[in-house]
């Protein structure tokens, strides 16, 4: 059998394992919020990175849609479809980045709030 890895074990186990190794360890809100903060700023910038990518398609969708403008009005109708779709694909992104962000942003202010709280 391979050697385990925190990584290798599951959510259930991981807690389990933290329940009876560290019993007297004082678990810090700031140390939760700080992890949290972490895994939504990881969200937040993977949200970002679709953003672009959806800005990049909906760019090269107008474009297309431009171009097809003095061509037969069958392309022009499908190129048209094709940037608003694209258009509405950029702006959930838009929207979903926004969110991330906002999430992340309380996180930071529930984190400065918890430190002023915990300091002598």
């Amino acid at each position: 059998m391979k050697k385990l890895t925190l990584e290798d074990l599951s959510r259930d186990e991981l807690l389990t394992w933290i329940r009876r190794c560290l019993p007297f360890v004082a678990t810090r809100q700031t140390d939760l919020l700080w992890i949290r903060h972490e895994s939504q700023s990881a969200k937040a910038a993977e949200l970002g990175e679709r953003q672009i990518e959806a800005g990049k398609v909906e760019d090269l969708a107008m474009q297309e849609w431009l171009a097809s403008l003095n061509g037969p009005a069958r392309r022009k109708l499908a190129c048209e479809k094709a940037h608003l779709d694209a258009q509405d694909a950029y702006g959930r992104a838009q929207r979903a980045y926004e969110r991330a962000r906002a999430a992340e942003r309380a996180l930071w202010a529930a984190l400065e709030a918890a430190w002023k709280e915990e300091r002598p």
